[in-house]
């Protein structure tokens, strides 16, 4: 094993569930990237109206799900169906995930036994910060508009 993989397994023995905590708002940040605004500007290239990228509603894109996958058909053949379906959904519940990750990221970074590990730390408190960019971003005026569209 080496020096790394034996560092990291350390890690993971002495705190457990750290790594999936400092991992989760990444993926939940790139799920909305990929879920919301990758769906909105799908949405906007299909119609052709660049314009409601600020300003997303029914009226202007029609149903977010009819803009669910870039290429190929809205069939469960597609494997892009499921990697926009997937995003879709957890841009849906983007604010209770959020929500879990700030507080778990959170309850881990008092913990005064990870203070001692700088990295794992850092990448912790980055990720707890993802977290509550997401939460303003989605609980923003903006953000609350591309919810509802999303919703519909």
């Amino acid at each position: 094993m080496s020096e790394h993989a034996a560092n990291v397994a350390h890690r993971a023995e002495r705190w457990p569930g750290a790594v999936p905590v400092s991992r989760f708002p990444y993926l939940l940040g790139m799920a909305y990237l990929l879920g919301a605004i990758g769906n909105l500007a799908i949405a906007a290239m299909h119609t052709g109206d660049w314009a409601g990228l600020l300003d997303p509603s029914l009226g202007r894109y029609g149903d977010p799900k009819d803009h669910l996958t870039p290429i190929g058909p809205n069939s469960l053949w597609n494997p892009l169906t499921w990697l926009f379906g997937l995003a879709h959904t957890a841009a849906l519940f983007v604010v209770p995930l959020a929500v879990v990750a700030v507080v778990a990221g959170a309850a881990y970074a008092f913990d005064p036994a990870l203070r001692t590990d700088r990295p794992a730390l850092r990448r912790l408190l980055v990720g707890t910060a993802i977290g509550v960019a997401l939460l303003a971003v989605s609980l923003s005026p903006y953000g609350r508009q591309l919810q509802h569209w999303l919703l519909d």
